[in-house]
């Protein structure tokens, strides 16, 4: 599928962008950063009401990635806040005028079934308190989720992970030697539909399931094939969030095991994959403070 018959339709969004952006244009640039920033909002953003008002929200510690949108939009607010003594950024959307916008934004392009019931209310709280018959347009087929876009970077940035670990293994002649372990991950739960096109898409052999009761679901490159299609499309289209340092890391590992480079300093690996564990611990503790975060703090 080419960008000109992208699944991602922009039409009534262009026509309302603020005025110092151009209304009625769309540069090929804007397109990719538009099909980023939905599947970024799909993993992290929040469609609510709040005093019977629409309201669209972005929590983040990377604040580089929050005004990165907010500059490209032109549109919404940032406001900072600590939580666990730590700083946060959210990027707020409110007013009528701008809920609009996003509507048009997202309006027929949301893939995940949660993420479009949300916004399914949301607009249908917006057309009743603004008089404006707005459509919902159904949800997008997750089969158009494609490489030839930048939904699935969006995606990553928002819940994906890039980690490393080295450990030992027995040979079949008893000596031990040691094995680099990489992948490339997504996690969502439910969304079994979206997880397993993403899984096709890198010629990934089965979907892992982490909690069959609670329906968690990972999609994880392993292999050398699969790392490289991660690769590859990364190469396309970027991380835009400060995941990107991550990955930046985690690829240089990635190629020479791709390469099958001999790797003669061990100790230099082996400090290598600790900063990138170190990286993943500081998302992991980032993430976990937004489940006591409330709009009221």
């Amino acid at each position: 599928m080419s960008k000109q018959n992208s699944a991602y339709n922009f039409s009534a969004y262009k026509q309302i962008k603020p005025a110092h952006k151009k209304p009625g244009t769309l540069e090929p640039q804007e397109r990719v950063f538009l099909e980023w920033f939905i599947g970024f909002s799909e993993g992290d953003g929040s469609f609510f009401i709040k005093d019977n008002r629409c309201v669209f929200v972005i929590n983040q510690a990377d604040g580089l990635v929050l005004n990165k949108i907010r500059t490209f939009l032109g549109f919404g607010v940032l406001q900072s806040y600590k939580q666990n003594n730590r700083l946060f950024l959210r990027y707020i959307v409110q007013g009528e005028e701008n809920i609009k916008r996003l509507i048009q934004l997202f309006n027929g392009n949301i893939h995940l079934v949660k993420v479009f019931n949300r916004f399914e209310k949301w607009v249908n709280h917006y057309n009743t308190y603004a008089q404006q018959p707005l459509t919902i347009k159904p949800r997008q087929n997750p089969q158009n989720i494609i490489l030839d876009s930048a939904w699935i970077a969006g995606f990553y940035d928002a819940v994906g992970g890039f980690h490393a670990s080295i450990g030992e293994q027995i040979t079949k002649k008893g000596t031990k030697t040691l094995r680099l372990r990489l992948n490339a991950y997504v996690d969502q739960q439910y969304e079994k539909d979206v997880m397993e096109q993403i899984q096709k898409l890198f010629s990934i052999t089965s979907l892992t399931v982490r909690n069959a009761e609670k329906k968690h679901f990972r999609v994880e490159a392993q292999t050398k094939k699969t790392i490289e299609n991660i690769l590859n499309y990364f190469d396309h289209y970027p991380l835009r969030g400060k995941k990107h340092i991550l990955y930046a890391m985690w690829k240089k590992i990635a190629l020479k095991y791709i390469n099958s480079t001999q790797i003669n300093d061990i100790e230099n690996l082996r400090d290598r994959v600790k900063k990138i564990q170190e990286q993943n611990q500081k998302f992991k503790i980032e993430k976990n403070a937004f489940c006591f975060m409330t709009m009221n703090k």
